[in-house]
């Protein structure tokens, strides 16, 4: 048996491009729609429909359709468009696809025999799933070849064509589950399944199925299973599992169909949210719509962003007082940015800062600079000099407002104090001296005696008599030859009374 690893995926293509044309007045579809389209069917219809513009063209009228009209002659030109493509499921892409030739042979590829199997025997079930003839397998195998050149083509047939009670092949898991395993089935696999349908029938396997009247019994347990693989082995075991698995699960329940677009967001900026739904078919063997999982899916979209006022933010803190006392003030601010303006929205209203007095208690006096200092009082010694500052502010001031210091400005001359008293005589009779002193003040030299003394008696004392001194020789009588010369003294006689040189 040929070898075959198929996996069919179906292409799904917009039915209608360019869909959302807004409904036009009945003069502008006549000039936009209506008059080039009648023009496209004088020569070349499907050339010029099938354009970039014809299709533009298209889309306009197929959007007409859903809008409502009192028109008669637009009702009848849209009566007769529909005519036209209602075999086409009104799909421009389908009807373009469909003039070419090799599209048109998809209709070869599902014969009406597809749908007369009345099977018994497992060997049956394989001929119709498998089989190098008239089957599902040569069916797929068709469509599979001409989806590449026909995409649009096989999506149409396997939607509307197939997509019947009987349809079999609108199961996409058939594909990718039970087809694949035909692959998997050898030559000596077939000829087992021939020669053994007898005792494969011995393993437990009711299977009948009429496509024709949509009656259906197959039953399949992993004993079956087993005993299968004994007969014929694994491969067809395998084989015959994934076949009765998708007959009761997908025949008897429905499949979903493919989604739908997604809805129109709910909001025209900003974060909101847009859906999209499929629709869960009946079974087309057991009538029941029973789908596994979720029949809508639900997602964030945003057009564009919305408009964002600015809002103002808490006040900051205040500012330290730009003074400790007599009125000041201080400020305060606050910041667009709760939220801060975006996407073209307006700025915040009001005030950014604000400010108040703050401090205005009387502020305490407040001691100015100090004066330079005064001349010293004296020019030279010690004197003394001052300075003084000024209290401001209003207030008394702490601490003096004036201050005085010793100064110098050089050393002055001595100067002599008084003098003293005369000291005691130094003799107690006849003459003697006393004395007195004066001190020198001021630091510096006096000029003249600091002392000072003068003859004093107490009183005369008694004198014995007595010569004097010598007096000094005359002069020689005679200058030579011998002369004489005399000299004398006085003889005092004593006496009692002062004496004294000054007197």
């Amino acid at each position: 048996m040929m070898d075959l690893t198929l996996m069919i995926s179906f292409v799904t293509i917009s039915l209608f491009p360019g869909y959302g044309f807004s409904c036009k007045t009945d003069d502008a579809f006549e000039s936009e729609c209506m008059t080039p389209y009648n023009n496209y069917l004088t020569t070349n219809f499907w050339t010029n429909i099938c354009s970039d513009q014809g299709k533009l063209v298209y889309s306009c009228i197929l959007a007409q359709n859903n809008c409502p009209t009192e028109n008669a002659v637009q009702t009848t030109f849209l009566e007769k468009f529909k005519a036209r493509f209602d075999p086409y499921k009104m799909n421009i892409g389908f009807a373009c696809e469909y003039q070419n030739t090799v599209c048109q042979g998809v209709t070869l590829c599902v014969p009406s025999s597809i749908y007369g199997f009345q099977g018994v025997t497992v060997y049956d079930f394989y001929k119709y799933f498998c089989g190098p003839e008239v089957s599902l397998w040569t069916m797929f195998k068709c469509l599979a070849d001409l989806q590449p050149s026909c995409p649009v083509t096989v999506e149409q047939f396997s939607t509307y064509q197939l997509n019947t009670p009987s349809g079999l092949l609108s199961y996409s898991s058939l594909a990718t589950n039970t087809l694949a395993e035909c692959a998997k089935i050898g030559d000596e696999d077939v000829q087992c399944i021939q020669s053994k349908v007898g005792d494969i029938a011995q393993c437990g396997i009711i299977s009948t199925i009429n496509m024709t009247f949509l009656t259906m019994n197959c039953q399949y347990t992993s004993k079956t299973k087993a005993c299968v693989s004994a007969k014929c082995g694994a491969s067809v075991a395998t084989f015959y599992d994934a076949m009765y698995t998708f007959l009761n699960c997908f025949l008897n329940n429905g499949e979903w169909s493919g989604w739908t677009g997604w809805s129109t967001c709910t909001l025209t900026c900003g974060q909101g949210i847009t859906l999209r739904t499929r629709d869960c078919s009946i079974g087309p063997i057991s009538g029941e719509q029973v789908c596994e999982g979720e029949s809508t899916e639900i997602k964030d979209c945003t057009i564009t962003e919305c408009p964002v006022d600015g809002q103002f933010g808490f006040w900051g803190y205040w500012s330290e007082c730009n003074q400790n006392c007599g009125g000041g003030s201080r400020t305060r601010t606050r910041s667009c940015n709760n939220p801060t303006p975006a996407n073209g929205g307006k700025d915040c209203e009001g005030d950014k800062s604000q400010s108040e007095l703050c401090n205005e208690q009387q502020c305490a006096g407040d001691y100015g600079l100090w004066s330079v200092w005064s001349t010293c009082s004296k020019s030279c010694g010690q004197g003394s000099q001052s300075r003084t500052r000024t209290c401001e502010g209003g207030g008394s001031c702490s601490g003096p407002s004036s201050e005085s210091k010793y100064c110098t400005v050089q050393e002055c001359p001595g100067e002599y104090g008084l003098w003293s008293e005369w000291s005691t005589c130094s003799t107690t009779c006849g003459k003697g001296s006393q004395s007195r002193t004066r001190t020198c003040e001021g630091g510096g030299s006096c000029s003249g005696s600091s002392s000072e003394s003068e003859d004093c008696i107490v009183q005369e004392c008694h004198v014995d008599g007595a010569f004097s001194d010598w007096e000094v020789w005359t002069i020689c009588s005679k200058t030579c030859g011998g002369g004489i010369r005399t000299r004398a003294r006085t003889s005092f006689k004593s006496f009692s009374g002062f004496w004294r040189d000054r007197m």
